[in-house]
């Protein structure tokens, strides 16, 4: 087990990089580095990869209280909300083009559960409810609403695909983590309900006698 310290050190060894990239380029995530701790650009800026760099930045500010982190954070969740977020029809873009001005994907229920994780800390750690509206109406859009989500996975799942590809343990996994910290964020007790209904469904439909997870139930895929 690592000691505090040096984990300390190993994990703004993940930070301190990022926060140098993005400060000179557009504040665009870091994905990956190369074998000599480079940064690798790559061709598009992901949802998930932009919103899990808000995150990190954010925890740089708690640990330390260094301005330049919640610069950082800030700038961070700004591209995400400026390039990434249609606040018109209320959906987020699951990637842009680096280069190519105005390219964009279009939504994907598991990156916009990101959406949800990286507009709460941001929130969170700014106080700026522009961030915490962002999050509560991704949370309320169809596509990552809890129950309804849960119910149409369980009902449709052998008779529908898409539920199959969209709604695995690992989705469900990234859902949970983000409504768990919106409801830090606003104490919500309809937050706290989505909470309860995703830990009730994986108790009732993914957990073995044994305490172990099934890698199929009920015609849901896990991942």
């Amino acid at each position: 087990m690592l000691r505090p310290e040096l984990a300390k050190v190993q994990m703004f060894q993940l930070i301190d990089p990022r926060v140098d990239w993005a400060d000179k380029n557009n504040n665009y995530m870091v994905q990956t580095f190369d074998a000599e701790w480079q940064v690798v650009p790559t061709g598009s800026i992901e949802l998930y990869s932009q919103a899990r760099q808000v995150y990190l930045f954010a925890k740089g500010y708690d640990i330390t209280q260094e301005r330049r982190y919640l610069q950082a954070m800030v700038a961070s969740a700004d591209v995400m909300l400026d390039s990434m977020y249609n606040d018109t029809k209320i959906f987020w873009h699951s990637s842009i083009s680096r280069t190519k001005a105005g390219e964009r994907a279009g939504p994907k229920p598991y990156s916009t559960s990101f959406a949800i994780f990286a507009m709460a800390h941001a929130y969170r750690v700014s106080q700026d409810k522009y961030y915490l509206d962002a999050a509560l109406k991704t949370w309320m859009l169809d596509e990552v609403s809890i129950g309804s989500t849960l119910a149409r996975a369980t009902q449709q799942a052998e008779s529908n695909p898409a539920i199959n590809n969209t709604w695995s343990l690992n989705p469900l996994m990234h859902l949970f983590e983000a409504v768990l910290i919106l409801h830090d964020a606003t104490t919500s007790p309809s937050v706290w309900q989505d909470i309860e209904s995703i830990a009730q469904f994986i108790e009732d439909s993914l957990m073995q006698e044994q305490g172990l997870f099934t890698s199929s139930r009920r015609g849901l895929r896990l991942g």
